[in-house]
């Protein structure tokens, strides 16, 4: 596919209403009106959410582009990233309020609510830095992420920890998860499992895919080693599904009263190596940042 912009804040600027944040190190360009749209934008990351209409008339405000500047590959295309969705075929409808909450030298965070409080969310973007972080304060059934790592339409996983759970998948027998009537609950021994079967589901137990508190993920082209990785919070994802080598399904709080939670999303353009670096460094950082607050 043809390589994205590298810089689109021209573009945007002259193709929007208005502009709610822009300086030397990242912009902000928010719509509200019609179906809405979002892009955060810094030297490194462009992304933008806007609604998607998909083959089964399905629709949805999703991540509709994400791109890392220097490698130009579009990681959704046609897919979807965090596409919070409230059941099957349910989106969560109109965007019916965005702000600005800060806008400084470390940040800028935008707070999103749609269908007045159903999603409530808000995101933020950092100068130099491939990540986004986005706090789930309300939110649906599920999260899904089917894109396109590095432009393709399939890639190929990693997981922090995948190696060491298969071993122990292998050693837990209970029927009641291995012989599971539904296939969305089977426990199997494949280290990636196929949908519908999931990775992982917390009623299995301990899990060395937990990382001082996450989950450390992603999917990428092993070609041009282009892709995304995924934190996502070990105490409030219940069970995690990967989506065709296009991304993940995750479930959080499920069937139970529902936490507020905070993910991070990242580009990478050195496949796995570059995945789980990046997602153990955020992690340390998130983890000392937490002991210095106690």
């Amino acid at each position: 596919m043809p390589a994205a912009p590298v810089n689109l804040l021209l573009l945007f600027a002259l193709s929007w209403p208005a502009c709610l944040a822009s300086d030397d190190w990242g912009a902000v360009h928010l719509e509200t009106s019609g179906d809405g749209k979002l892009v955060l934008e810094n030297d490194l990351l462009l992304c933008q959410w806007g609604k998607r209409t998909y083959k089964d008339g399905a629709q949805n405000f999703v991540i509709t582009d994400f791109y890392l500047k220097r490698n130009g590959a579009n990681q959704v295309q046609d897919g979807q990233i965090d596409g919070v969705w409230m059941g099957y075929g349910k989106g969560r409808g109109r965007l019916t309020h965005g702000e600005l909450v800060h806008d400084g030298k470390d940040r800028k965070t935008v707070r999103l609510v749609w269908e007045h409080g159903n999603v409530i969310q808000e995101v933020s973007i950092s100068p130099g830095s491939p990540f986004l972080r986005i706090f789930y304060q309300a939110y649906g059934v599920n999260v899904v992420d089917l894109a396109t790592p590095g432009g393709k339409k399939k890639g190929t996983y990693v997981f922090l920890g995948a190696q060491e759970w298969q071993d122990l998948r292998k050693t837990i027998i209970d029927p009641t998860h291995r012989l599971h009537p539904n296939p969305h609950y089977r426990l199997t021994d494949d280290l990636y499992p196929t949908y519908p079967h999931p990775i992982y589901v917390k009623e299995w137990g301990a899990t060395p895919l937990n990382y001082k508190g996450w989950l450390i993920m992603g999917v990428y082209d092993e070609e041009s080693g282009s892709g995304f990785g995924r934190l996502m919070p070990y105490d409030q994802i219940d069970i995690v599904k990967l989506l065709s080598n296009r991304g993940f399904e995750f479930f959080p709080c499920f069937r139970r009263p529902h936490q507020s939670f905070t993910g991070y999303l990242f580009g990478v353009t050195r496949g796995a190596k570059e995945i789980l670096h990046q997602g153990r460094k955020l992690a340390d950082s998130l983890a000392e940042s937490a002991k210095r607050s106690e």
